[in-house]
């Protein structure tokens, strides 16, 4: 199954759906950050399938 990414979080209003080529294995991924940005990577790579490892480090006060 090829992923669609259906939506751009930095553009405002509709978008139409592009297609994606499958992207490689990220074997180690380490976010720095895991508020709104963060979480929005996150979300991103989730969508696009990406298989690998991901860390996310994050200072809470």
């Amino acid at each position: 199954m090829t992923p669609v990414v259906d939506f751009c979080p930095a553009l405002p209003g509709e978008q139409p759906g592009t297609v994606v080529a499958p992207l490689p294995a990220l074997e180690q991924v380490l976010l720095g950050g895991g508020g709104a940005i963060g979480t929005g990577i996150t979300l991103v790579l989730d969508l696009l399938q990406i298989p690998g490892e991901l860390t996310v480090v994050d200072r809470r006060p």
